[in-house]
């Protein structure tokens, strides 16, 4: 058999493979600079989308069906409604069983590494036999992914139980595995308290956007060759923005209230940047960019900014 017919025939299991509920553990290897960093997981999964994943630490990562909830640094979090994928991270058992879509399952490495190499090399993977596979990158993609991949496939049930790329130390083996477990009950459940603080934050930045979107906000309208403008950061309660303004080079207009700080999120290129800054009776203004403006220019700049929108 052909390597393209081997692997179409391997991966046609993969991404049917009938999948009720699973326990099992996952060994991940990451590059540490010169080191090796290494990480095993303990996870219950049932199908569709139930997930719970645990580390050394305990609850890692939990999707009950409804929600997601994530540990961060705030604790555990509900980060997401179910399914949400950036979420996961490469510890996520999914990255190598494959997440469910539709009918069927879907791997987030396919396109990446299209082309076999060979037609399967029999391995042992969690105690199964299996069939590895070399992967080729796909020409556009050779130049930061010059090794393959290996995908090795369990034998009886068509699941992935191991990817990896040795000569980049990176490895994510499913090290012990029971098909059909019987799952505890409870186990997709937290009882624990939950932190909204990210999603929160998430959902306070986007109502600011949509806020700044929205006005006609007090922005220059000259500039030595012509502008125009994009408000990408707002606040409604106290009427602050961050509008990029587009012109020949960096600008950013930032304008915050007396008595207020100034979001930590806004100060990005603060040091990194020249700034023109003033104030008024009511703001603070600041205006980053790539070239310092003369004197001369920066004063008919500020002079344009609408007074009757201030």
């Amino acid at each position: 058999m052909s390597p393209e017919q081997a692997w179409a025939e391997a991966f046609g299991r993969m991404t049917t493979a009938a999948v009720t509920t699973i326990h099992g553990r996952m060994r991940c290897e990451s590059p540490a600079g010169d080191a090796t960093n290494t990480r095993e997981v303990e996870f219950w999964h049932e199908a569709p989308d139930r997930w719970r994943i645990e580390d050394e630490h305990g609850l890692w990562y939990l999707d009950d069906g409804d929600r997601v909830l994530l540990r961060t640094g705030n604790g555990i979090e509900h980060v997401a409604m179910t399914g949400h994928s950036s979420s996961r991270g490469e510890q996520h058992p999914g990255t190598v069983l494959g997440k469910a879509f539709g009918a069927g399952r879907m791997f987030g490495w396919v396109e990446d590494f299209p082309r076999p190499l060979d037609s399967g090399t029999p391995v042992t993977v969690a105690g199964r036999q299996a069939t590895e596979f070399q992967l080729a990158a796909s020409p556009g993609r050779r130049a930061d992914k010059p090794y393959p991949l290996r995908v090795a496939a369990d034998d009886q049930s068509g699941l992935p139980l191991r990817i990896a790329v040795p000569e980049m130390r990176h490895v994510r083996e499913i090290v012990a595995i029971d098909l059909a477990a019987p799952l505890p009950s409870g186990v997709f459940v937290w009882h624990g308290p939950v932190s909204t603080a990210t999603r929160d934050a998430h959902e306070h930045r986007r109502d600011g956007q949509n806020w700044a979107r929205e006005q006609q906000l007090p922005v220059p309208r000259w500039w030595p060759h012509g502008m125009h403008y994009y408000a990408n950061e707002g606040d409604p309660d106290t009427g602050a923005f961050r509008a990029m303004l587009d012109v020949n080079g960096l600008a950013v207009l930032l304008r915050w209230p007396h008595g207020t700080e100034l979001p930590d999120s806004w100060k990005d290129g603060f040091r990194t940047y020249p700034m023109h800054r003033w104030g008024d009776e009511h703001w603070h203004w600041a205006l980053l960019v790539d070239t310092p403006l003369s004197d001369d220019d920066l004063a008919r700049v500020i002079a344009s900014i609408p007074q009757d929108q201030q």
